[in-house]
């Protein structure tokens, strides 16, 4: 499986103004993986930093991630094509050179998009936007398994 067409129509097509793949994994990557998800199946996971505070016990989240999981491979808009550690996607990397102190990953594998969607306050997730992007996409993916 290679997400690079979806990348490239996600740029493309979205209302805001998006330039990389990097772009798309700093706010926009629930969305996206959201839409993978629902053109090729797979697990939807989110990873949730979370940094310790003042406090001996406290600990505050930080930021947070969403991708795929697909035939053992994780993808996000960053790596496409997928690799065998999430802990590998460009994402993780650059928070892993940019932390200090003490901090621990919280990872969740939904069960289905149902979940995803609650766990991500997924507000903007019904948009007419997003639906004709959605459609746009299955049109590419289905001529891209044609060929």
């Amino acid at each position: 499986m290679n997400l690079q067409y979806l990348t490239v129509a996600y740029l493309k097509n979205y209302r805001r103004r998006l330039n990389f793949a990097l772009d798309i994994n700093y706010g926009d990557c629930y969305r996206y993986a959201y839409l993978a998800h629902q053109l090729h199946g797979g697990q939807l996971i989110t990873v949730t930093k979370y940094a310790k505070g003042c406090e001996e016990e406290d600990y505050q989240q930080e930021t947070s991630h969403a991708f795929i999981k697909k035939n053992g491979k994780y993808y996000d808009s960053e790596s496409p094509e997928g690799i065998d550690n999430w802990e590998g996607l460009g994402y993780f990397k650059r928070e892993a050179k940019n932390s200090w102190g003490t901090w621990y990953y919280d990872v969740k594998e939904h069960c289905s998009s149902l979940s995803f969607k609650r766990y991500w306050t997924f507000k903007k997730h019904s948009s007419k936007a997003d639906k004709r992007l959605l459609l746009k996409l299955k049109e590419v993916s289905h001529e891209l398994c044609l060929r």
